[in-house]
């Protein structure tokens, strides 16, 4: 894609197309709206003429004056006049708000006797409704007679700023042909450009024969790389090459939520360079609405339309190439849909007309690192810090409402998602054992939201029991309910599991035969986007490892505290330590296959660790001081 000069050459000559400021510049009909001071001004043979001139005095003791004119501040005027002298000389040209008389404009110019065109861009300085032009002959120290026609003084145009591109034909632009060529026209060819557009173009040859299969409303489909919103404004452009004059038919398609498809024409004059062409779609065209309304992913260009005309029944076929690029209207802006919670380039959306929320970030830190437990005081459904229950299932499929669960790494550490859509407000955790929790004394989970929380958000935990109960046999659940959830950072719930409240009419609270986990995500705003992270889901007795006992697992740890060098020794091969701070972050993580190793912690700032070591798939874990 590249500008292209036909709206440069608007802004050089529009001077020449705009109107005249000045009424009568060209003295057609007399003195009417001059004023002549000195010299024994008059119009004589279509020029207005100065005999003479005061040689001395004030400036505007000989003048040429026509007032009346409006100026607005920071716009750009093209002054242009034509002038000749007796012989040589100098005049000056003011162009002055009345009363005040400040300068807009003022420059000396040298005459000779030959008529010259003198041409001037300025920048008016004041906003004024009350400003004239002069031509002012005194006080130059000449009295040579003086000739002056066709003045004028006109405002430049503002070139339009171009609109958003939506579609060019690069290679690192991602729409373009949308399948093949529809009613028999030939396939289009994307090639380098010719003349002021040397970037790759849209080659398109329309099929002029009249056949079976070959069809006046041939043409092709196009994706838009970035939607076009054609809600409020009707109007695109787009660039053309022709070297024979031309109409065509432009269609917006693949409207979003139910925008019409819409049409409108556009013509090159054939002049064979590349025009920047604009072409509104507010006229029912072809059958399709009076006026594009929303916002579209899709564009059609017909290879053949006629001038005024309404269908292709009155559309004739010539023999036509012509080249386009640049597609341009309105950008839509999009409202993001994550799909998985993060930002990364792969979201969807729709217009939002205006200003659109990013996606909710995911957490960037690990969620904290449990406390080192004894193992048989405890039942770790996802941990690192435990062994965990094998076979679990993962947000299994129990209805419209219910999601999935996926594995994702926070801070090299894994975590569990729930991508909690709209719609979606629950998910299940089914366990491949019916587990007897009955000396267990509490739940446990770290989870993460994002921030802000969502209006009527709330947290609850069921715990589901299969546990024969009277009057009937089946399952009994009970639930903890979290009211207002913590968002933006890792919260620890660490919940008695006498607190959960039955659910079942029998008021038990059984645990002898827990089987499955389900975790509710009401809120009120469906139409956002709830990511549940979570992690060390598990169920303790309310025991912590010491160092002793954590000896007493075959595993030796010195010197605690440590400087420099901390060493373990096991009675077996040990696979794996790992290191992590108070914040739940790996800091140091070492493979090994024997029975002692030494770890070099004098780069660790001083403070508490937890250290995890791992021997036949079993993880014990403790604390260390570093000093």
């Amino acid at each position: 894609m590249k500008k292209i000069t036909l709206m440069i050459m608007f802004v050089v000559c529009a001077t020449g197309f705009s109107q005249n400021l000045l009424t009568n510049g060209d003295f057609a009909a007399g003195a009417g709206s001059w004023t002549f001071t000195g010299g024994g001004g008059a119009v004589v043979a279509g020029e207005a003429s100065f005999a003479t001139s005061n040689a001395g005095g004030n400036p505007w003791d000989t003048q040429l004056v026509q007032g009346g004119l409006s100026f607005t501040s920071g716009r750009t005027y093209t002054l242009s006049f034509k002038a000749r002298a007796v012989a040589n000389r100098n005049i000056a040209v003011a162009i002055q708000n009345v009363g005040t008389w400040e300068d807009q404009f003022r420059q000396s110019f040298a005459l000779t006797t030959t008529a010259q065109t003198f041409t001037r861009n300025f920048n008016a300085t004041f906003t004024n409704a009350n400003v004239q032009i002069g031509f002012l002959m005194g006080a130059v120290g000449s009295t040579e007679g003086v000739f002056i026609d066709d003045v004028s003084l006109v405002l430049v145009p503002v070139a339009p700023a171009p609109l958003d591109l939506l579609l060019g034909f690069e290679t690192t632009e991602s729409g373009g042909i949308d399948g093949p060529p529809f009613g028999g026209m030939a396939a289009p060819v994307l090639e380098a450009g010719t003349g002021t557009n040397t970037t790759r173009v849209l080659k398109i040859v329309g099929n002029p024969t009249v056949a079976t299969g070959i069809d006046v409303w041939q043409g092709i489909n196009l994706n838009l790389t970035s939607n076009v919103n054609l809600t409020t404004t009707k109007t695109m452009t787009i660039d053309v090459k022709s070297a024979t004059p031309i109409y065509f038919l432009s269609k917006v398609t693949r409207g979003l939520s139910g925008a019409p498809i819409a049409a409108a024409p556009v013509y090159h004059n054939g002049d064979n360079t590349w025009q920047t062409l604009t072409f509104v779609f507010d006229t029912a065209l072809d059958g399709q609405a009076a006026s594009a309304n929303g916002v579209y992913q899709g564009f059609v260009i017909h290879a053949y339309w006629a001038a005024g005309a309404t269908a292709f029944t009155s559309v004739t076929r010539d023999t036509r190439t012509f080249y386009v690029d640049n597609i341009r209207g309105p950008l839509a802006v999009v409202v993001p849909t994550c799909t998985d919670g993060i930002m990364n380039g792969t979201e969807t959306g729709v217009d939002c007309g205006g200003t659109c929320p990013a996606c909710p970030q995911p957490p960037t830190v690990a969620a904290p690192t449990p406390p080192a437990r004894p193992i048989a005081d405890v039942l770790s459904v996802f941990s690192d810090a435990y062994t965990n229950v094998t076979g679990t299932t993962w947000g299994p499929n129990w209805g419209p409402s219910s999601t999935v669960v996926d594995d994702i790494t926070i801070a090299t550490n894994p975590t569990k998602r729930a991508n909690m859509t709209s719609g979606k407000t629950f998910f299940g955790v089914v366990l491949t054992n019916f587990n007897d929790l009955s000396t267990f004394t509490h739940f446990h989970v770290d989870y993460w939201i994002p921030s802000p929380v969502l209006a009527g958000q709330v947290l609850s935990f069921k715990l589901s029991n299969h546990d024969a109960v009277a009057p009937a046999t089946g399952e009994s659940s009970a639930i903890q309910t979290v009211p207002i959830p913590v968002a933006g950072s890792w919260v620890s719930l660490d919940v008695p599991l006498a607190d959960f409240i039955t659910a079942h009419a029998s008021g038990l609270l059984s645990r002898n035969k827990i089987k499955e986990i389900v975790v509710s995500a009401a809120r009120t705003n469906g139409g956002q986007t709830l990511d549940f992270y979570f992690d060390n889901l598990y169920f303790h007795k309310n025991t912590v490892l010491s160092s002793e006992s954590f000896s007493a697992l075959n595993v030796k740890m010195y010197p605690n505290p440590a400087t420099n060098v901390l060493n373990i020794e096991a009675r077996a091969a040990i696979q794996n330590v790992s290191i992590y701070n108070m914040l739940g972050q790996e800091v140091i993580s070492k493979t090994t296959d024997n029975a002692s190793i030494s770890i070099d912690v004098a780069g660790l700032q001083a403070g508490m660790y937890i250290i995890k070591t791992t021997i036949d798939g079993v993880t014990a874990a403790s604390r260390f001081v570093k000093q």
